[in-house]
């Protein structure tokens, strides 16, 4: 396959793009990226007048856009971008503008009216969803955005509020906001009233299955439900999460006043009403006992009980608005910001409010909320923040804007802050929250003529 020769900004050399198939649209060109028969990147180039009502709408798969040659101007509809270039996949994203002789003009108008927008945001993939309980089921995923760079030779005027010459960002989201707002609704909402619960069945220490309402032999443990020497009586639980205690002659080698801690293991039935669908989750519960003299002890409190699916619940039947404000916790962590760059040397003016000439920014993302304690684990400690990459600005030509809180170059580079650490629960102890992480380095350099 023959090479294609583009031209880009006159910053860089002509580059030889290889092993691409081009599908001519027009004077437009879309070349795709092929490696062994999969799609692995595409590249938009536009020319004449294809760019003459702006670059807007683009395909998600689209990652470079250069444009270049253009005859007359980029006059978009008002409110949108001259050039519009965001990818929610962490692509690595790129816009190049570039002209022979005279450079060509990007007037936008209305508000949100970027003249160039590169974004690259790191976006965790869909969630797989229970179909019991109606909610998606959300995991911590550290997905990074993708690497952004402008190269632009083209003059741009905009005349809107928050309407910047040229944004480029690299940053990463949570989980799409619909995520976190199912989980909260099934909260907020007191979906869970929709379940009930009964306990199915009950079984011996040996594993061998009890009958509810009779009583079954319990195991020794400790606070956590783990085994430990000597004998654990007898425990009778209902269908209702009613439960009795027997000694059974078991606790000769308890102190009086001395406290012990048994374990069962049982079955509990959750049932979705309307409709009487079902689900089953293998379970045990923690029963503390005080020995208040020889042959006597007190009413068993239930330490806790822990569920296959559910985590761990204060009762005897699952909490299912705790089990998803856990998830809940998860929605929002993502990863590290990327290395964003602007290479201008085109002439920008802005003319409305918090309309940057350049805004330039890499921002890394929030560190994931710890876990709260479970009847079988610790609190964790909050996920670390994620660090923002490098941004660098080379800025030449001219710079102007007229507005308030308005700057002919802002640059940054941010890190996540930590998440917060679990709470503490039973008799386990809470955790710190994570660290914070730092800002990657700034670089901004050029000869620009910049007024505000």
């Amino acid at each position: 396959m023959k090479s294609r020769f583009y031209p880009v900004s006159k910053r860089l050399k002509k580059q030889i793009i290889t092993e691409r198939r081009p599908i001519w649209i027009g004077a437009s060109v879309i070349c795709f990226s092929m490696v062994q028969g999969q799609l692995m990147a595409q590249t938009q180039t536009f020319t004449g007048n294809d760019a003459a009502t702006g670059v807007n709408n683009l395909p998600s798969s689209i990652l470079t856009v250069r444009v270049y040659d253009v005859l007359g101007e980029v006059l978009p509809a008002s409110g949108s971008s001259g050039i519009h270039l965001r990818n929610n996949q962490a692509g690595n994203v790129r816009v190049e503008t570039a002209q022979q002789g005279a450079a060509f003009n990007i007037r936008t108008s209305g508000n949100n009216a970027k003249g160039i927008l590169a974004m690259s945001i790191g976006t965790p993939t869909a969630p797989g969803s229970d179909p019991f309980l109606g909610i998606p089921i959300p995991t911590s995923q550290n997905v990074a955005g993708g690497v952004v760079t402008v190269e632009n030779s083209a003059n741009i005027t905009t005349s809107g509020n928050d309407s910047q010459g040229i944004i480029a960002q690299s940053s990463t989201s949570g989980f799409p906001p619909q995520v976190a707002q199912q989980l909260n609704e099934f909260v907020t909402q007191g979906r869970a009233a929709n379940f009930t619960f009964a306990v199915q069945g009950v079984a011996n220490k040996d594993a061998s299955a009890g009958t509810l309402g009779t009583a079954v032999t319990a195991s020794r443990v400790d606070q956590f439900g783990e085994a430990v020497t000597g004998g654990g009586g007898k425990v009778t639980l209902n269908a209702n999460g009613t439960y009795a205690f027997d000694a059974n002659s078991e606790f000769a080698d308890v102190a009086v006043g001395g406290f012990v801690n048994v374990r069962v293991n049982y079955t509990v039935r959750t049932t979705k009403t309307p409709g009487g669908t079902f689900q089953d989750n293998t379970a045990f519960l923690v029963l503390r006992i005080q020995k208040t003299g020889e042959t006597t002890f007190g009413m068993p409190t239930l330490v806790g009980s822990n569920f296959s699916q559910f985590g761990s619940s204060t009762t005897v039947f699952p909490n299912l608005n705790a089990y998803v404000s856990g998830l809940l916790a998860t929605t929002a962590s993502g990863g590290a910001g990327n290395s964003v760059t602007v290479n201008n040397d085109g002439n920008i003016r802005t003319t409305g409010v918090d309309s940057h000439g350049i805004l330039a920014t890499s921002q890394g993302s929030r560190g994931g909320d710890g876990s709260d304690a479970t009847l079988t684990s610790s609190s964790t400690q909050g996920g670390n923040g994620s660090t923002g990459g490098t941004v660098t600005v080379n800025a030449d030509g001219s710079i102007s804007t007229t507005r308030d809180r308005t700057a002919g170059v802002v640059a940054w580079s941010l890190g996540g802050d930590g998440g917060q650490g679990g709470d503490s629960g039973y008799t386990r102890n809470s955790k710190a929250g994570g660290a914070g992480a730092g800002g990657g380095n700034v670089i901004v350099g050029g000869d620009a003529t910049i007024t505000t």
